[in-house]
């Protein structure tokens, strides 16, 4: 077993493999695991993106006998005297083919890495600063409803609830200071439907869904040049969602998630603009929402096994790496 560091486009296409491993069992699995399982993958796949180093092991392979070994190497070792022979280059010449283009090369590449990564990361920096300036005409919401579902939801970081006519949909904002910001047009006499969304953002607030979303695009700015990062993103916010579904369905009952998907399509029809630092409560494809809402069924022991048996599978694979060595042994 052996430490090994690995550069940084190594660690990217390591991660890469890491993600294509977890879009296959997601295609396969999403409507049949808990959905908090493909959030721990997808952070997983993050780990993995940002370690350089993997654990590699060494085989041992004994399969060939030894006189092909040396069959083998007296044939190549004829074969690289021939070339050197035909080209006249002498034996004891070491060339270093492209070294000094690559020499150039390199600082060019390492420099449209840092403009991509810069503007990455202005993108979403300038969305979330004009977000906030619009969201600062809001005004709290004082209703008997929405006290009561403070003082029955109460956690170390007090959560304000507030109105806003510049969104069309609920959504989250804020990390120490988390706000729920409501269409000004929501109707608070709908108890239930209220309850919903008030219950789907308590659960992203709990879980500090925009701490995971914050550190995606960071990983998505640094490796801005992987499209598979890229769709890594786009999953993890939509697991990110189901989930919340999920534990919606299960605090209310499963017999009302019909109630609860009905919700969801009358707040898809007034979907807001692009908000990368806010959780949404209606952003992703709903579609695949309803879908999996509608397929919701109560943990079984073999489900959460399974789900913990993927979870393994995902670490050894992030964390080792094999190598295969063959080695003659008298």
């Amino acid at each position: 077993m052996e430490l090994k560091q690995v550069s940084f486009p190594q660690m990217s296409f390591v991660g890469a493999v890491l993600i294509i491993a977890i879009i296959v069992i997601r295609a396969l699995a999403i409507n049949r695991l808990p959905k908090k399982t493909f959030l721990i993958m997808w952070g997983i796949a993050v780990l993995r993106l940002c370690i350089p180093f993997n654990i590699s092991f060494d085989f041992s392979i004994n399969a060939m006998p030894m006189k092909t070994l040396e069959v083998l190497k007296e044939n190549v070792s004829n074969t690289a005297q021939n070339i050197s022979q035909t080209l006249q280059i002498p034996q004891n010449q070491t060339i270093y083919p492209m070294e000094e283009s690559m020499g150039k090369i390199i600082p060019v590449l390492w420099m449209i890495w840092v403009i991509g990564v810069s503007v990455c990361l202005l993108f979403f920096l300038v969305s979330y600063v004009k977000c906030m300036r619009r969201f600062a005409t809001s005004f709290p919401v004082r209703n008997e409803f929405a006290e009561q579902w403070r003082k029955e939801h109460k956690i170390r970081r007090r959560i304000e609830i507030r109105e806003s006519g510049v969104t069309n949909t609920p959504l989250t904002y804020g990390v120490l200071h988390p706000v729920i910001l409501m269409p000004k047009k929501i109707d608070w006499n709908d108890e239930e439907k209220i309850a919903y969304i008030l219950e789907h953002e308590f659960i992203h607030i709990k879980r500090m869904d925009l701490v995971m979303k914050s550190i995606l695009i960071l990983i998505l700015s640094i490796h801005w040049f992987n499209p598979l990062v890229w769709i890594m993103y786009l999953l993890c916010n939509r697991d990110l969602e189901l989930s919340c579904d999920e534990m919606v369905i299960f605090n209310f009952g499963i017999e009302n998630r019909t109630e609860y998907a009905y919700m969801l399509i009358d707040m898809e029809e007034s979907k807001g603009s692009f908000t990368p630092m806010c959780n949404y409560f209606s952003k992703n494809v709903m579609e695949e929402r309803i879908l999996s809402i509608m397929k919701t069924k109560k943990l079984s022991k073999a489900k959460v096994m399974s789900a913990s048996i993927l979870v393994a599978g995902v670490s050894i694979l992030c964390i080792f790496s094999i190598s295969v060595n063959a080695k003659d042994q008298h």
